[in-house]
């Protein structure tokens, strides 16, 4: 019997012991989630009353509009041992219970799990019931081991990612902590700039000031922005738990690019995360497909000159509670 108990106080002790622990389970990014309509909810699921906690999940709720029914999203969760099937079966029983409860017509679940962990992929589909048409989180990313000193990070790096980092500190680069709206500003004019050439994903100027109030404020983020002189050449965005820190957004503006501000960026972020206790730090999703293969500026060649292991996960998988209103979702979404 498995037996849930929702917000506890307990939710962050066992996140924290996980180790499939990770930023969009965390209370944090449900409360910054909340900003933007999601509702979070947070679930402690235990073998009996007085039992062990074997299982937790943030759950984001979004209702459908003008019905009474909702759809459910566990990001990057929920966490448990997914190499229990009898814990994994009795976990998803409960789950559809939780889902009957918000009368949700699917909840969304991406594990934070790696493909190569042998018969997970096999057993969400089975348990599941349908793969998401469409994922709303990357499936591959980079991610590097922190517990080393700085000579020993650094002998990760390739040999164009040493010599770059060199010529950003030789050549004076400052890097600054954004502490107020003043910076932010400047942060996203940089984002803005550098998605008008690249063409990707920027967040909102109120997306940006809600991060930093519900993490950099509380020093689980921090925004650096990089400066020769006068001249601001780049920022990026990083937030962390316990256990990990997440490279989430970045740009540069093309002057003064020979200098190298990202690397130096990326290098202070990467101390930061180690001295505050994480042991892991995640590039946030790569797509090698979208670089240019004679190109060594693409986000791809960037983010893995710092030597990161590359990572596929399971996959997202839709939890089916209301088959016929799911496959008009299908055919809406």
């Amino acid at each position: 019997e498995i037996v849930t108990h929702e917000n506890s106080s307990l939710y962050e002790d066992f996140f924290q012991k996980s180790k499939y622990e990770n930023l969009f389970q965390s209370s944090r990014w449900g409360e910054l989630k909340a900003k933007s309509g999601w509702v979070p909810f947070r679930y402690l699921l235990r073998e009996s009353n007085y039992g062990p906690i074997v299982a937790s999940v943030l759950l984001l709720k979004k209702k459908v509009p003008f019905f009474n029914l909702s759809i459910l999203y566990a990001p990057r969760g929920p966490l448990l041992d997914f190499g229990n099937d009898k814990l994994c079966l009795a976990v998803f029983d409960s789950l559809k219970e939780i889902a009957k409860d918000h009368r949700a017509i699917l909840l969304k679940l991406n594990p934070n799990v790696p493909l190569s962990y042998h018969g997970v992929g096999q057993m969400l589909k089975r348990l599941a019931g349908g793969i998401t048409k469409n994922p709303s989180m990357h499936s591959i990313t980079l991610r590097l081991g922190l517990s080393h000193s700085d000579e020993e990070l650094q002998g990760l790096f390739d040999t164009r990612a040493r010599t770059a980092l060199r010529k950003s500190i030789k050549e004076g680069i400052q890097i600054e902590e954004v502490t107020d709206l003043k910076g932010l500003e400047i942060f996203f004019e940089i984002l803005a700039a550098t998605s008008q050439r690249k063409e990707f994903y920027v967040p909102s100027l109120s997306l940006i000031q809600q991060v930093h109030e519900v993490f950099v404020k509380e020093g689980f983020g921090k925004i650096f922005l990089a400066r020769h002189e006068d001249d601001y050449l780049a920022g990026a965005c990083f937030l962390r738990t316990a256990g990990e820190c997440r490279y989430m957004w970045g740009g540069s503006v093309p002057k003064k690019r020979n200098l190298n501000p990202n690397h130096l960026i990326q290098w202070n972020a990467m101390k930061w995360a180690r001295d505050h206790g994480c042991m892991a730090y995640d590039f946030q999703g790569v797509d090698r497909s979208k670089d240019d293969p004679k190109s060594t500026n693409g986000s791809y060649f960037f983010k893995s000159s710092f030597g990161g292991e590359e990572v596929k996960f399971v996959g997202e998988y839709d939890l089916v509670i209301r088959p016929m209103l799911y496959l008009l979702f299908l055919l809406l979404e």
